[in-house]
């Protein structure tokens, strides 16, 4: 620790001592004084006439009252600091035991209030019991008959039930610390790890992008400035006034806020509050989509090497050095969760702002939770109170005792009024803190029980009695109550691995295996060369059903590359996937159930008409309304005939070349409206998404290779 800083937290230290010693020291000498006065007073001689014994018995109770509430200063500032001292004692302990449960240390810290409280009234429950209600040289127990109860009784009763409340006061601070430690582990430990691990391989890489192209100028100076502008927005006019009149004033406002990072760090170069750390940026940026993909962009761009259109481990390891090639791989793996060969921009853009609004759900979701937790918290004391509040009018308010029958009476009515708000308050408890279905952020399907049909909701805002969703179909707002929640099934599709999809084709009874087997083949052609949307080799293709022999039924599957978070990516994918089934299908070709044997009027299958007119006109005029329908569609293939006829040809071959050159054209413009309608688009805000294999590349690096490692 640096010296200042050092200096610092000591006198920091020294102040809070000072004044917490001051108090207690005040307080202690403002009790001690009564019992010096009174201590001289206490011996009774034999002599003394009645009332004068009587008169000392009074000042020994004096005595002994100013005794116990010294006593119980002194035991609330001892447990005060053993709360206070025990999270730091278990935590050098554990240092030397356990290293991985330092961490719990803050959960004794968060438990300093009841540990305080719990041993401040056992303290005076049993010094006051012992001392005082138990005391017989005491006025207040002289000549007391055995069945009387008197106020020395009542303060040693309220006592003793108090010392039971803070029992459980206890009982609930360590429920809700368990409830909050569990759930936030369980919620929010994974994605917080996977956006720690995210950050820092984008402060590897930031820093040696600035390396190799200083900022603010050059040809990142555009997203310099986006990334330099927490609005995401590239026109920076207000931030440069402002430096500029701090400039001219001679205050560096760098310095200034540079200083309080060095004043509240333990580390002179830490991130706090220093503008221009790597951290910093990268928090900055992640506050907007906008600066998110500047950022990415900058990063790409710079690192990947000259005319290549992916990031690969190579790139990585000529830029940091071969002496960090662990730590190259372990940055690509971070990146790369699809094991894709290399990264393309579009994806390096996707991985950025998706980190970024994981990061951002991730502190909605605690802040909802903290909203919980402190209701339910609140909730259990409020009954606490009650409880006790409850015991000890009906014990020691005579009024209370005359109605206890109409209480009862009143509070069963109360029950069956108020009975099914509890119930909704407990079924959400449960449903929320143990249950725990969904975060803030997730995407999830919510089904009624036994039904097929589903909504899929993206997670808005949670509390204990209800959850707000955003539907993705319409974009609605959806409010649905904890306790009908629990009675529903529920898909997450931001907690799952990698979702499978189904098909279900039916085809002609007829169909050959042969055929089945070249669909499967070509299929898994497809995944393959498409292995940045989809997860090759996991293609299941089986006969489910018969159907009577009239009709073959196949269930189709295969693994997307990541789950369905996104639906607009899920949707393309899948939409790819039919395109690429369709065209399977009308290669092989497949029939439909009963479409394999011959139509009406084909070859098998005769019929008999008769013709009026023998002559061609009838042909004529069909083929010349088929050429006009055709001519009228938007694809009609646009020639000019005259140019491309060779003048030696015969008009029936040229026909026949007319004609191949329109199957040729239509082949090509439905391959090309194929790859247009199946290809996914070139830019989207998710993490691993891909342009699909056969699509150019929008950008290529500018790195040159011969440019030195990082040192």
């Amino acid at each position: 620790m640096p010296p200042i800083i050092l200096a610092h937290h000591r006198r920091t230290l020294f102040w809070w001592a000072f004044r917490y010693a001051t108090v207690v020291i005040v307080i202690f000498v403002a009790f001690l004084v009564p019992l010096i006065t009174l201590g001289n007073d206490a011996d009774v001689e034999d002599d003394n006439i009645a009332s004068s014994v009587a008169s000392k018995q009074h000042n020994d109770l004096l005595f002994y009252i100013c005794l116990w509430l010294e006593v119980t200063w002194v035991g609330a500032v001892g447990s005060d600091l053993l709360g206070l001292g025990l999270p730091y004692l278990f935590r050098f302990v554990a240092r030397y035991t356990n290293s991985a449960h330092q961490r719990y240390w803050r959960v004794l810290k968060f438990m300093r209030r009841p540990i305080a409280f719990l041993g401040t009234t056992i303290v005076t429950y049993i010094f006051f019991a012992a001392c005082i209600n138990e005391n017989p040289l005491l006025a207040v127990n002289i000549n007391k008959a055995p069945d009387e109860f008197a106020w020395d009784d009542v303060v040693a009763d309220v006592l003793q039930q108090l010392t039971l409340w803070v029992c459980f006061y206890l009982l609930e601070k360590v429920m809700i610390c368990y409830i909050a430690i569990h759930y936030h582990y369980r919620g929010n430990n994974v994605k917080l790890t996977r956006t720690k691990d995210l950050q820092n391989a984008l402060i590897t890489l930031y820093d040696a992008s600035v390396f190799l192209h200083p900022p603010h100028g050059g040809l990142f100076a555009k997203e310099d400035m986006v990334i330099a502008n927490a609005k995401g927005e590239a026109n920076p006019s207000g931030r440069v006034r402002v430096s500029s009149y701090l400039a001219r004033l001679g205050i560096d406002g760098y310095k200034m806020t540079s200083l309080f990072g060095n004043f509240i760090s333990a580390e002179p170069n830490a991130h706090w509050l220093r503008p221009a750390s790597t951290y910093s940026v990268i928090e900055r940026c992640w506050a907007s989509p906008v600066s998110a993909a500047a950022l990415a962009r900058r990063i790409w761009l710079s690192l990947v090497a000259k005319d290549r259109t992916g990031l690969t481990v190579d790139d990585i390891i000529e830029v940091l050095g071969p002496h960090r090639k662990d730590e190259a791989t372990r940055i690509l793996k971070t990146l790369n969760e699809n094991n894709s060969p290399d990264i393309r921009i579009e994806e390096f853009t996707g991985i950025v702002t998706e980190g970024g609004k994981s990061r951002h759900d991730i502190y909605r979701n605690m802040n909802n939770m903290d909203h919980c937790i402190n209701t339910f918290d609140w909730f259990c004391l409020l009954i606490l109170a009650a409880v006790m509040t409850f015991f000890i009018m009906v014990a020691y308010v005579p009024a209370i005792k005359q109605i206890q029958a109409i209480l009862q009476s009143l509070a069963i009515g109360l029950s069956f009024a108020v009975g099914r708000t509890f119930h909704h308050l407990l079924v959400g408890i449960v449903f929320v803190f143990f249950d725990h279905p969904y975060d803030i952020g997730d995407v999830v399907s919510v089904y009624n029980m036994g039904s097929t049909a589903s909504t899929t909701c993206v997670v808005k805002r949670q509390s204990l009695l209800y959850t707000v969703f955003r539907r993705l179909d319409n974009g609605c707002d959806l409010q649905i109550s904890n306790d009908r929640l629990s009675q529903k099934r529920l898909e997450n599709f931001s907690r799952s691995g990698i979702n499978r999809q189904g098909i279900t084709m039916l085809v002609d009874f007829t169909t050959s295996f042969k055929d089945i087997v070249r669909l499967r083949t070509l299929l898994e052609e497809f995944l393959a060369e498409n292995s940045r949307d989809y997860v090759p080799d996991s293609l299941g293709l089986n006969v489910v059903n018969l159907h009577e022999l009239n009709k073959m039924e196949l269930r189709l599957a295969f693994n997307h590359r990541n789950n369905w978070s996104d639906d607009k990516l899920r949707a393309q994918r899948s939409n790819r996937f039919h395109c690429a089934l369709v065209a399977a299908c009308r290669a092989i070709p497949l029939y439909k159930p009963g479409g394999m044997a011959p139509k009406s009027g084909e070859n098998g299958n005769p019929m008999y008409t008769v013709q009026l007119d023998t002559t061609t006109e009838l042909k004529e005029n069909i083929k010349k309304e088929k050429d006009r329908r055709q001519g009228l569609r938007w694809d009609d293939p646009k020639m000019d005939t005259q140019c491309n006829t060779d003048p030696s040809t015969s008009e029936e071959e040229a026909m026949k070349a007319e004609e191949a050159e329109k199957m040729r054209l239509a082949k090509s413009m439905e391959k090309d409206a194929f790859i247009r309608f199946a290809r996914l688009p070139a830019t989207s805000g998710r993490a691993g998404v891909s342009t699909a294999i056969e699509v150019p590349a929008t950008a290529t690096g500018l790195r040159q290779t011969t440019r030195l490692g990082v040192q």
